[in-house]
């Protein structure tokens, strides 16, 4: 069954439908792919990027079908420290 974004296809899997499939996801990640292949990337690289955001994509969506909307593995990248408005952004962290 189609769903419209990770919202819609949890409450669909709350009703009983397995594997829905995501309108978003799927045009992100084709476009993704298509991005890194527009960079120069071999497409067998590109394949495999596009799995691997696939399977955790996977893999998140089950845990948050088990445990809520906020449960799910760390982010792919950390999170970029936060400033207050007006003050300066903190310093880069060396190697970044």
């Amino acid at each position: 069954m189609r769903a419209y974004d990770r919202v819609h296809a949890l409450a669909l899997m709350a009703r009983g439908i397995e594997a829905p499939v995501r309108e978003t996801v799927e045009s992100a990640l084709l476009l993704g792919r298509e991005a890194l292949l527009a960079l120069g990337l071999p497409r067998e690289e590109a394949q495999t990027a596009e799995h691997a955001v696939r399977l955790r994509d996977r893999e998140r969506l089950a845990a948050q079908a088990m445990g809520g909307p906020f449960i799910g593995p760390e982010p792919l990248t950390p999170p970029r420290p936060q400033h207050a408005p007006g003050q300066p952004a903190p310093e880069a962290v060396p190697g970044e």
